[in-house]
């Protein structure tokens, strides 16, 4: 029981997350720090780029897209 309940609350604070990063006047993702793929992009994100979600970070946002930018620490 105890297990559900802490389940539910840490969906619930997902939620309430992304519905904040929907909200933002900014482009928000998220990458996967070992491979670089996109994990989330909000709404503005999507409108400027496209659904990038499972492409690289560099694919997604770099106009040659064939490597991870100079100044990434990933």
């Amino acid at each position: 029981m105890e297990n559900k309940i802490a389940i539910n609350a840490i969906h619930s604070e997902v939620s309430e997350t992304i519905l904040v990063l929907e909200q933002l006047p900014a482009i928000v993702y998220v990458c996967d720090i070992e491979n670089s793929q996109v994990l989330y992009m909000n709404n503005l994100a999507k409108r400027v780029y496209g659904d990038a979600t499972g492409k690289t970070c560099y694919e997604a946002f770099q106009k040659d897209g064939n490597g991870t930018c100079a100044y990434c620490s990933n």
